[in-house]
């Protein structure tokens, strides 16, 4: 088990409110590069967007925050706060991002949401 999954075990009765022990992940297929193509709803970017904003506990605005804007270079997230936007989206959206993932592929709220969209 990975760092980040012992975070996310560790914090996943934290950002939902509950003490369960969580399920094991499941492997989520990799879409093909053309699934990932910008074009995930407009409603989805703005629910991660809504989540960053609530993690950040009131640091982010709304309005400052670029969807396309690499994460961690835009300062939008630290690794704990990476690793709860991760907890999120496999909580609300069924869909497993590693924290390399979130580092070297999915660093946008555009590509974490074109991501959910493909394997909708």
């Amino acid at each position: 088990m990975g760092w980040a999954d012992r975070v996310k075990q560790s914090l996943r009765g934290a950002v939902d409110g509950s003490a369960e022990e969580a399920p094991s992940p499941r492997p989520t297929p990799v879409p093909s590069p053309a699934a990932e193509s910008p074009g995930a709803p407009a409603e989805l970017v703005d629910a991660l967007l809504d989540q960053l904003v609530k993690i950040s506990k009131g640091k982010l605005k709304r309005e400052e925050v670029d969807p396309s804007g690499h994460i961690f270079d835009y300062g939008y997230v630290d690794s704990l706060s990476a690793v709860m936007l991760i907890a999120h989206v496999e909580r609300s959206y069924g869909v497993q991002i590693t924290d390399v993932e979130i580092v070297e592929r999915f660093n946008t709220l555009d590509t974490i949401a074109a991501r959910i969209h493909a394997l909708r």
